[in-house]
């Protein structure tokens, strides 16, 4: 190499690359057979992005040594820039004729296929560069990459966790890592990984990562905070803004939700999900008219968005339009004729098909009670003006003058929220709640009245094994016609001693036994319930005619029991 090239090499190699490139410019007008100038000068031209140059250098170069491997491989990474793939190979080949264990090249070419995509290709390159050096983190890490991109999550692991014992501080090796354990839903090592690329560098991928893991353990405020941090790096991603939205829904506040997918909605005015995400929250605002906007905002969009649909008729109910209500639940049939929730619906509506259900749909009372969960107690005692379980307890102190820790274990059956349970839980030396509600019981549990709660459908649920002596089920029997597998399970369940204290809604006159009502809840006669009781010998102690709730500002109708067991 020329004398002057060595000193200008140094001055490149510590920073000085205009200089340098000026130079060498110099240098070839000069000396332009000289093939080191060109290929430094090319070098240079690729370390200021000035490609064309760079490439135009590189071949000034070859045209003087045609064979020359570096010139070769030089111009194959211009061309992966340029993403010009086919030109690129061709050079890349090119030294591989001459030098079958080239690693930069076999590492270029992994990298010239993993550009296109051809993921299987660039992967059997990179296994031809560890061949030749087994340790090199770079190539570790590509094919890490690749085996991600088609979805060998396990095998990625091993690759990530490989590059992570050369390099614990090799940040795409450690987001990818974290990444393979998200996609698995291994939340807990996802955390782990995305904290530890945190600290190396925070980028908007890592928060936005860290918040997906949390929500998967149902940490929603810790993914809350994961989601802003990658907002106010890039506030207008779309998937991060309407994760923010879903834990703000999630958490109930609905105002910031809505603010969040009307964002969402500036990026992509044509997103349904995102309409309808707002229409939901309207409905939950009970802002009526809004949600019903939206709601067919999405039919314009997709007439045949069964959600919208069915939500539509559940605004229609709320708003006493009994026929418009079952004119869209009649296109949710059409659409899902299997859907039980739908057709459960229509019978009560429509007043037909009385014989299809013996009780209500296990999935329409859980979707029913779960939506309703945020709101329930303040819509139960202000609108419903609902009393039952004040009612049925005092009905059960007269007629048992209970005192306290009179029972051994009460079950509050259909606890919803623990109304219930500040009045049940001096009478109990263990108290459990049952509900099929999730989102019920998560309430019940933060008033600390309970000693255990369970979530199930009756009569199928995990019984305890101790033998139950009171059986309080405060508006719970509308939910079932046919009460004799209750009851069977309620008798396999009790004790020698059990007590049962329930409601019913009571049926019209002609009725024998029980009829759904277009509430979509069961009435029953009086005494189809007591004859039904006495048949698993329990026998009536006491009971009364009352009103323990209200539908459209009406009474209704209800019997209030305490009934013991025989023995």
């Amino acid at each position: 190499m020329h004398a002057n090239l060595i000193k200008w090499l140094e001055k490149h190699q510590s920073g000085n690359i205009e200089a340098a490139n000026t130079y060498y410019l110099a240098h070839v007008n000069e000396f332009p057979d000289d093939v080191d100038a060109w290929q430094l000068l090319g070098i240079t031209y690729g370390q200021l992005n000035q490609l064309d140059q760079a490439l135009n250098a590189f071949k000034k170069g070859l045209d003087i040594d045609p064979t020359n491997t570096a010139l070769h491989n030089n111009i194959g990474h211009v061309y992966i820039k340029l993403e010009a793939f086919e030109k690129g190979e061709y050079h890349f080949n090119e030294v591989l004729r001459q030098s079958p264990s080239h690693f930069g090249v076999l590492n270029n070419l992994g990298l010239l296929h993993y550009k296109q995509a051809n993921f299987d290709v660039a992967e059997s390159y990179f296994h031809k560069a560890l061949l030749i050096d087994e340790k090199n983190e770079s190539a570790l890490c590509n094919l890490g990459l690749c085996q991600f991109n088609q979805r060998q999550l396990k095998t990625a692991i091993r690759t990530f966790h490989a590059v992570f014992q050369l390099n614990s501080l090799n940040h795409p090796a450690v987001t990818k890592l974290a990444e393979c354990y998200l996609q698995q839903s291994s939340y807990h090592d996802a955390i782990k990984y995305f904290k530890k690329a945190r600290k190396i560098e925070a980028t908007f991928q890592i928060h936005h990562g860290l918040g997906c893991a949390y929500l998967g353990i149902n940490q929603l405020q810790s993914a809350l905070d994961c989601f802003n941090a990658a907002y106010d790096i890039e506030p207008f991603n779309f998937e991060n803004c309407h994760n923010i939205a879903s834990v703000y829904f999630h958490q109930r506040k609905l105002g910031e939700a809505l603010q969040c997918w009307f964002q969402c909605l500036q990026m992509q005015p044509t997103s349904e999900e995102t309409i309808y995400n707002i229409a939901v929250v309207y409905q939950y605002q009970n802002k009526f008219d809004d949600a019903s906007d939206y709601f067919h905002k999405v039919l314009l969009k997709n007439p045949n968005h069964i959600d919208s649909l069915h939500n539509l008729g559940t605004l229609c109910l709320k708003q006493n339009n009994r026929k418009d209500a079952i004119g869209f639940y009649q296109r949710v049939k059409k659409l899902d004729p299997n859907n039980e929730q739908i057709t459960f619906l229509l019978s009560a509506l429509e007043q037909n098909n009385q014989d299809h259900f013996k009780q209500c749909p296990e999935t329409y009372v859980k979707q029913l009670f779960d939506d309703y969960a945020p709101t329930y107690d303040e819509h139960l005692t202000k609108v419903l003006r609902y009393n039952g379980h004040e009612q049925l307890c005092d009905l059960i102190e007269a007629a048992l003058e209970p005192k306290k820790d009179q029972w051994d274990l009460v079950m509050d059956i259909g606890c919803g929220t623990g109304l219930a349970g500040s009045i049940l839980r001096p009478w109990a030396k263990k108290l459990i709640g049952v509900d099929c509600a999730s989102n019920m019981l998560l309430l019940a549990k933060k008033t600390q009245h309970y000693d255990e709660l369970i979530e199930g459908f009756l009569p199928d649920i995990d019984w305890p094994e101790e033998s139950i002596s009171l059986c309080f089920m405060a508006d719970c029997m509308p939910y079932f016609g046919d009460l004799s597998p209750l009851m069977q399970s309620m008798y396999d369940a009790g004790s020698t001693k059990c007590i049962i204290a329930c409601s019913i809604e009571q049926a019209s006159d002609d009725c024998e036994q029980y009829e759904l009502s277009p509430s979509g809840r069961y009435r029953h006669n009086p005494e189809y319930l007591i004859t039904t009781m006495k048949a698993f010998k329990f026998n009536l102690l006491k009971q009364k005619q009352t009103t323990i709730r209200y539908e459209q500002h009406h009474p209704v109708k209800n019997h209030l029991f305490v009934f013991g067991r025989i023995i």
